[in-house]
């Protein structure tokens, strides 16, 4: 791994798995390779739900600034809940049905994005972002009309997945992309773009958790992915000619209840994990 590491390669890659609160262990993985100069080297990256969050995080450079951003989560904050409001949203649509009555809670969600809008004005430099000179990208679904008869999760294979590119957009327009990769059905309500709805591109069949594609495609020599499950792993024969450095957690991260754990100890101990595992995987530095 170390002589990888010491390849002078033009065009390293970083590919951020989704996971919710998971996603703090991506945070202790960028914190090791900052000690170890590496995040300089990348020069592309992409992110699915909350590996889109930390995607914009990270095009601002700044470590120390991420740390904090993910100690100043609690739980109230992200997943606000207003029940009083969805259920009279919901009630629109009383002749729905059961069956109608999930595809329209899929739509609108259960939760506000009041939290999430409000960490995004507070740690994102959406306009840093938008001039970053390192493509990136963050993963979508786009939700056929009514669902197409099917919850989204459950949507035909097609082109549904997107790689939104985040530089040289408008800001409010990066902030609608963020939401977009990060609405995950049920929990959060799909997002509108340009007329067409969006929800989390981790989500369902197909889908892309782990979003390899674009920066395979920018040309990236050398991969690094860092997800948050094991489970996570993919099948890299599809993308031949590219070097890959996979960080995995070496214990689990909780699963889908770690997922939804924005406790400050399950933050501090994912991205403790994430840290310790990246500084086993790149050698120290070798």
């Amino acid at each position: 791994m170390a002589e990888l590491l010491r390849i002078d390669s033009e065009k390293f890659g970083l590919v951020l798995s989704g996971g919710g609160a998971r996603g703090a262990y991506q945070i202790g993985v960028w914190k090791a390779m900052h000690e170890l100069g590496l995040d300089r080297r990348v020069k592309a990256v992409a992110g699915t739900s909350v590996g889109a969050i930390n995607t914009a995080l990270f095009l601002q450079g700044d470590v120390d600034r991420a740390v904090e951003a993910w100690l100043s989560v609690h739980p109230e904050q992200v997943l606000p809940l207003d029940p009083r409001a969805q259920l009279r949203r919901v009630l629109r649509r009383f002749g729905l049905g059961a069956h109608g009555w999930v595809q329209e809670l899929a739509r609108i969600g259960l939760f506000t994005r009041h939290g999430l809008n409000e960490l995004i004005d507070k740690y994102i430099d959406l306009d840093r972002v938008s001039k970053s000179r390192i493509p990136a990208w963050v993963t979508c679904r786009r939700v056929p009309p009514a669902f197409g008869g099917r919850p989204p999760w459950l949507s035909p294979p097609g082109d549904d997945i997107e790689y939104l590119q985040l530089n040289y957009e408008p800001p409010e327009r990066i902030r609608a992309f963020l939401l977009a990769s990060s609405a995950i059905p049920l929990v959060f309500g799909a997002q509108l773009i340009d007329g067409v709805e969006y929800v989390d591109g981790g989500v369902g069949l197909p889908a892309d958790h782990t979003p390899v594609t674009p920066v395979y495609e920018y040309g990236c020599e050398t991969i690094i992915i860092v997800y948050t499950e094991r489970r996570q792993k993919l099948d890299l024969s599809r993308f031949p000619g590219a070097r890959f450095i996979e960080v995995l957690p070496s214990r689990s991260l909780g699963g889908v209840r770690g997922t939804f754990d924005f406790s400050s100890a399950g933050i501090r101990s994912r991205m403790q994990l994430g840290y310790d595992d990246a500084r086993r995987v790149f050698g120290a530095a070798g």
